[in-house]
């Protein structure tokens, strides 16, 4: 390698290291006579000193004035940004989602300039302990209805920021309260008449002793050993009181049940019109009466706990495949002759705001009696 390109190449990475990491790289000369040539192989090389950026922890927070807002008025946005230190924070840049529905917002910073387009909040250095708010005013469209859902960001500049979990905050205005009334039907006691029936099935089959519940459908698993259930409302009234109660509550529950043979099914609800990204909360209450003898009194019998068991799920896409792996089930609940909770499962509702719900009983054995009992579905949604 010529001597001038190993001089060029010496200066190019001392040039960069200054450059990128606010360092230097010295090259030191040694002695040599007057007016002699010099000898490259006598410079001596020091490594590059690295300097972290200092470390500032930025934390945000977003309110919003009224709460709830009114259609047509005036809303106020708040942004708080607040360094948690060590460090000062020489710069910031903070990004902003704002709703269509807000018209003509106005942007008014506590120090400094803020530009909206490009997020830069010029003149803000913020030292350990200190604040720096941007006020947001804008009018509510008058037509909007709904839940206003506002995101802000922001990223420090010129310094390292070692938590990034606060670096983010969402105003939701209104927050609208849960909703609890999404399901049809969620005890079985009918929506034309009390315990009314359809015979609604997942492949279409129609089926005497196949009494879905209205609102529901059913659907079964069969393979070897497993076959067609047996489905219908019951009243809370003579059997289905004494010995065991077989209705949770109110005048009617759901019978699900085989005889002499396993099973695997159940039924299901597709709910849609429901906010997207709100979060959906399942749970049932069921039990099982399982025994292959009739001495029992109408007691489960056997030497497997695990011989019935319970879940709920529920597929956040609204999709009516009771075996697709979209669904998220709960646990097995394993519960005997006394109602017990089975789940909850939660996820968040889809894109289309709409999921489907689906309640299954599983028997391992084939018994006289396999039989489960369903009531109080419970759907909560979340916005």
């Amino acid at each position: 390698m010529s001597q001038k390109l190993h001089l060029r190449l010496l200066i190019i990475v001392w040039f960069l290291g200054t450059l990128l990491f606010g360092s230097s790289a010295s090259l030191i000369r040694a002695e040599v006579p007057q007016n002699a040539e010099p000898d490259f192989d006598h410079f001596v090389y020091l490594p590059l000193v690295f300097r972290p950026l200092p470390s500032a922890d930025l934390a945000l927070s977003l309110t919003s004035l009224p709460k709830p807002y009114v259609a047509g008025a005036a809303i106020i946005y708040t942004v708080t940004v607040s360094n948690i230190g060590p460090a000062t924070s020489p710069a910031v840049t903070l990004t902003q989602t704002l709703p269509t529905a807000l018209l003509n917002p106005i942007f008014v910073p506590s120090t400094g300039v803020f530009d909206p387009v490009t997020g830069v909040w010029q003149g803000v250095a913020l030292a350990a302990g200190g604040r720096a708010t941007l006020t947001i005013v804008a009018t509510v469209d008058q037509s909007f209805t709904g839940s206003l859902q506002t995101a802000v960001a922001i990223l420090p500049g010129g310094a390292y920021d070692p938590n990034w979990a606060n670096n983010q905050a969402t105003d939701v205005n209104p927050v609208l309260p849960p909703i609890a009334d999404a399901l049809l039907n969620p005890g079985f006691e009918g929506i034309t008449e009390a315990g009314g029936i359809t015979h609604d099935t997942f492949d279409g089959s129609e089926w005497d002793n196949i009494m879905t519940p209205e609102g529901w459908v059913t659907w079964w698993e069969e393979t070897e050993g497993r076959g067609r259930p047996e489905v219908m409302p019951i009243p809370f009234t003579g059997y289905f009181v004494e010995p065991v109660p077989r209705v949770r509550s109110g005048g009617w529950a759901l019978k699900f049940f085989t005889f002499w043979r396993p099973h695997r099914g159940g039924v299901y609800q597709t709910v849609a019109n429901l906010p997207a990204g709100s979060q959906a909360t399942l749970s049932a209450y069921a039990h099982a009466w399982s025994c292959n003898r009739d001495d029992t009194g109408a007691l489960s019998c056997g030497d497997d706990p695990y011989q019935f068991g319970f879940k709920v799920g529920i597929d956040p896409t609204g999709g009516s495949n009771p075996w697709s792996s979209n669904i998220i089930w709960s646990d097995m609940a394993y519960i005997y002759d006394v109602f017990g909770l089975v789940g909850p499962v939660e996820t968040t509702v889809g894109q289309e705001g709409r999921i489907t719900v689906f309640l299954l009983s599983e028997a391992k054995w084939g018994n006289k009696h396999e039989d489960a009992y369903w009531d109080d579905v419970s759907l909560v949604i979340t916005p």
